[in-house]
């Protein structure tokens, strides 16, 4: 009767498998310790809602595809998948990934770790709209985060990744940009030496609305570009490098950066000139690394339209802090 709940994979099953296949029709489970297993592509259909509701693993493998070639342990989402430990532990996908497909519903993640060659990624099939909600989510290990939406709301809130994250809203047709809600909360550590929050750096684009606040970004770099509106606050930004960027000008106006502190080397403010005429970008209320004098602020960490003749994106500097604002956790360097 229970294996009639749960779809065997496409493909054979290895015999060495542990637990059941994972449940691609609607079912919820609430057992502690469950196992599972994912083998090759296997798709949860629009009409199916899954909850797993309890403490368990799924482990994930590649099989030989229709066309011989090897295919990751995939669950195609469509319709709805909620997977969370509710009485307490968690829930750990190893090599296995999740994809949402344009006509997934929803993705609701809380405590859970991914571990290995998975992790979250696009479709092929193009941009979700689905509304997204992570908490208490890990990626180790070569595990990674990579959304494209076209709408909907992602909430990204006390995830950690290894690995860079990318949250990109993407077209919805070609005459219609992306409607999507993207927002980062409180992803960081509160104590020295532990690493916590976005260490691979975090790359968050083309949004209608978008909320980088209370988080730790590290990684080589951090990119925010032609976000309809961008609310950057309370961050701890140690990426090497961060950039700041419209490929329009004249849309600074929609950006606010505030509450911040600046360990990046590299603080980059990018948009093309339009007759020669620059716009003022204003950040207050943040700490940086290079000093509390505006003038070697200016001429160290931040790259401008006064060190780039290319840029259009003139920065202030307000209240500037004479020590970290301390709003986006800690890591081993501090």
């Amino acid at each position: 009767m229970l294996l009639a709940l749960f779809p065997l994979l496409a493909g054979p099953v290895a015999s060495s498998a542990p637990g059941e296949p994972f449940p691609l029709v609607t079912t919820t489970v609430k057992t502690d310790d469950g196992q599972f297993f994912v083998q090759g592509r296997q798709e949860l259909p629009r009409n199916a809602k899954v909850a797993l509701l309890r403490r368990a693993k799924v482990e994930g493998s590649a099989v030989a595809g229709p066309d011989g070639a090897q295919e990751d342990a995939t669950i195609e989402v469509s319709g709805t998948l909620e997977i969370k430990a509710v009485t307490g532990g968690k829930v750990e996908l190893r090599n296995v990934w999740i994809e949402l497909t344009p006509d997934c519903r929803s993705l609701y993640l809380s405590d859970v770790r991914f571990i290995g060659g998975g992790g979250i990624r696009p479709a092929k099939g193009g941009g979700s709209n689905a509304e997204v909600y992570m908490e208490k989510v890990e990626f180790l290990e070569g595990a990674s985060l990579s959304l494209e939406c076209t709408d909907g709301t992602v909430t990204v809130s006390s995830v950690h990744s290894k690995a860079p994250v990318s949250l990109l809203g993407v077209p919805r047709s070609e005459r219609a940009d992306s409607n999507a809600s993207l927002r980062v909360i409180g992803c960081k550590g509160g104590q020295p030496g532990a690493w916590r929050g976005m260490m691979g750096g975090l790359t968050l684009s083309g949004a209608k609305s978008a909320l980088v606040q209370f988080s730790y970004l590290e990684g080589g770099l951090s990119r925010f570009a032609d976000n309809g509106k961008l609310s950057f606050e309370g961050n701890n930004v140690r990426s090497g490098s961060v950039e700041f960027a419209y490929s329009t000008t004249g849309q600074f106006k929609k950006a606010t950066v505030s509450g911040c502190d600046f360990g990046a080397k590299e603080i980059a403010f990018l948009a093309p000139l339009d007759g020669g005429k620059t716009e003022r970008v204003t950040i207050k209320d943040c700490w940086f690394s290079s000093g509390t004098e505006p003038e070697a602020i200016l001429a160290g960490q931040v790259y401008d339209s006064t060190r780039n003749a290319e840029s259009s994106a003139q920065v202030s500097l307000k209240k500037v802090k004479d020590a970290p604002v301390g709003l986006g956790g800690k890591a081993g360097q501090e």
